[in-house]
């Protein structure tokens, strides 16, 4: 049997709101600082309490996806600022019951049915080629997923000789 391996990372946009939020939030700090060092002397713990959440906010800087395709599984983790993995979803090719661009009327029979379970792991740019993967997990008691992911062209490729023929679809 044929063994796969492909890895593929890509940075996910982070929402302009989020950039928004930690300005204010770090304007927000600093008045407090200001505010209870001249006229409430018990808000500095405020304060300290308020800095501890901006670092927290600070931790979230950025994201990446990283998909890491081996033999018939497909890995997916999340990376927190380039230094902190984990493990966002694992599947088996096996369990794909259809992969398609997203858009495709091929989706429409699939996407009548609700999921129990929709992960986006796409950088969430204008114009990038999104696939819409569903799964029928066997090992969560037929569990019904719907994956939507950004590869590159070894991803799918990879994909697509892996998961049966007429389960595959590029229109």
């Amino acid at each position: 049997m044929n063994e796969y391996y492909v890895e593929w990372m890509i940075e996910r946009k982070l929402p302009a709101a989020l950039a928004v939020i930690r300005v204010a939030m770090i304007v927000l700090t600093v008045l407090v600082f200001i505010c209870s060092f001249l006229f409430f002397p018990l808000g500095a713990v405020i304060g300290f309490l308020m800095v501890i959440v901006d670092a927290a906010l600070m931790l979230f800087k950025t994201l990446e996806y990283e998909f890491i395709f081996v033999g018939d599984d497909l890995m997916i983790d999340r990376i927190f600022n380039r230094s902190f993995r984990r493990r966002a979803y694992k599947c088996a090719m096996k369990d794909v019951e259809i992969a398609a661009p997203e858009g495709s009327d091929r989706l429409k029979d699939h996407d009548r049915v609700k999921p129990e379970k929709s992960y986006r792991f796409t950088s969430r740019q204008e114009g990038s080629a999104c696939w819409v993967l569903y799964i029928c997990e066997e090992n969560a008691g037929g569990r019904r997923v719907r994956l939507c992911i950004e590869p590159d062209k070894a991803l799918l490729n990879a994909i697509r000789l892996t998961v049966s023929p007429r389960n595959y679809f590029t229109d």
